[in-house]
């Protein structure tokens, strides 16, 4: 099983207009557990039949920040997506070596 933790972006993006640079799709798991922080050392956690996470960049002030969206899929592929928080975990059998590199540089192993 691997570890991913959200990443904190380069700036606040709170409250700005962001304009999409360029996304990537990083994680698909047919079987994945999605941990959500909802307060400090406290998450909600909930087993997922079919994710995707993408990493979605952004430049509000020409500083690149990158935030992540997932997207949960039912049998039609139809899909539910929403932002990622900072800190939010992602538990899966496998991933992308991107978003693996990503994980390791924020400390996350």
């Amino acid at each position: 099983i691997i570890k991913h933790q959200v990443p904190r972006p380069n700036e606040s993006l709170v409250g700005k207009p962001l304009t999409v640079e360029k996304a990537e799709d990083i994680i698909s798991a047919r079987e994945s557990v999605m941990c959500h922080l909802i307060e400090q050392n406290s998450y909600v956690c909930h087993k997922t039949s079919h994710v995707g996470i993408t990493a979605i960049q952004v430049s509000p002030n020409g500083k690149p920040s990158t935030v992540h969206l997932a997207c949960h899929y039912g049998e039609e592929e139809v899909g539910m997506c929403h932002v990622l928080n900072v800190g939010d975990l992602f538990f899966s059998p496998a991933g992308k070596k991107q978003f693996l590199r990503q994980a390791a540089s924020n400390g996350d192993k």
